[in-house]
């Protein structure tokens, strides 16, 4: 019996990071050190990138986030950390408000 035709490819999985005080309601404010617990099990797991958002206005009443302003980890800065803390995985930002920052920088 000859063998079917096989796929060459290869399926990428990436894990969107919680990043926001009410992401987890078991920590509030959420802490870099849970953070990076989540990064290295989603490494250990297998995962291929890990990725967080920048969202400079959120509507609370929608998403019953905190009422305080900030709340949320800057994905720039944490990136950074993790790509000290948690190497051989590809980092990015969902969202990125580039038009807020400079383009030298970037």
């Amino acid at each position: 019996m000859e063998a079917g035709p096989v796929c060459s490819q290869v399926m990428r999985i990436g894990f969107a990071l919680p990043q926001h005080d009410f992401s987890l309601r078991s920590e509030s404010p959420l802490s870099y050190s849970t953070l990076l617990g989540y990064a290295r099990y989603a490494k250990d797991l297998g995962v291929d990138s890990l990725w967080l958002a920048d969202h400079l206005v959120w509507d609370v009443s929608k998403y019953r986030g905190p009422t305080e302003p900030g709340g949320m980890f800057e994905p720039l800065v944490t990136l950074s950390a993790l790509a000290r803390d948690v190497p051989d995985v590809r980092l990015g930002t969902l969202v990125l408000l580039e038009a807020l920052r400079p383009a030298a920088l970037l």
